[in-house]
């Protein structure tokens, strides 16, 4: 199955196929257009199927070329369930809601707690709650450490991303996650949001996915598929 994977990964490579099995890209869409700077055509989201676990999913997100910093990244679905793992990428340390370190004033929360901008009449983004967990009021947010600043622990270069391994609800597959996001908003649909700052120094804005899928770069594909290979290796060890 991995030289498979990586076989398949490699054709991508090769052809600039915008999907396979088990990996769909994103792009982004400014939703506060707060100056004139508009990364949005920087920021992707691979969505890719995790090796052996039919009912879990991985988010990838990063940024080429870097012009800012990923501090806090939503869901806004109905079909995810729970965290399995965040996967930090080499200079980036990201938490779940709720599991922020303790100590700083945040308080273990993701602080804002919806996507900024997500309120405004035609986004109508809402953070999803743990449906494990409703009574802790916890949200699908994750937000970078801030042990030196919340931007110096965020998806800042070109060479850093975050993972999300999502179990899913019910019987759903990788496959639902897809057709989710190809919905959006709304009845049935899943959305990603992410807050970047540090635009052009000072600037910050929020992004939401497309719902059309775009040729992934093909370092990132093989990156994706290696964070899936790491975690399904990692549940085969313990």
């Amino acid at each position: 199955m991995r030289n498979k994977l990586i076989a398949t990964a490699m054709l991508v490579l090769l052809g600039g196929t915008v999907a396979f099995a088990g990996l769909a890209t994103y792009g982004f869409t400014n939703i506060t257009n707060n100056g004139s700077n508009n990364i949005a055509g920087s920021l992707f989201m691979t969505v890719s199927s995790v090796d052996g676990q039919p009912h879990q999913a991985n988010f990838t997100f990063w940024m080429d070329p870097a012009q800012g910093s990923i501090t806090e990244v939503y869901f806004d679905d109905g079909t995810l369930l729970g965290v399995d793992s965040v996967l930090n990428s080499t200079g980036t340390n990201f938490y779940q809601d709720g599991f922020l370190p303790h100590g700083n004033k945040f308080d273990g929360l993701v602080d804002p707690r919806n996507l900024p901008g997500g309120n405004a009449p035609g986004i109508n983004f809402n953070v999803s709650t743990d449906y494990e967990n409703p009574l802790l009021k916890k949200g699908y947010g994750f937000m970078s450490a801030e042990e030196s600043g919340p931007t110096a622990w965020g998806v800042d270069q070109v060479d850093e991303s975050l993972t999300i391994c999502f179990d899913l609800t019910g019987i759903n597959t990788y496959d639902d996650v897809i057709n989710a996001l190809g919905i959006g908003a709304g009845s049935g649909g899943l959305r990603a949001g992410i807050h970047v700052r540090e635009i052009a120094v000072n600037g910050s804005d929020s992004f939401v996915n497309k719902l059309e899928l775009i040729p992934a770069p093909g370092a990132v594909v093989l990156g994706a598929i290696g964070l899936s290979l790491t975690a399904w290796a990692k549940r085969r060890i313990t």
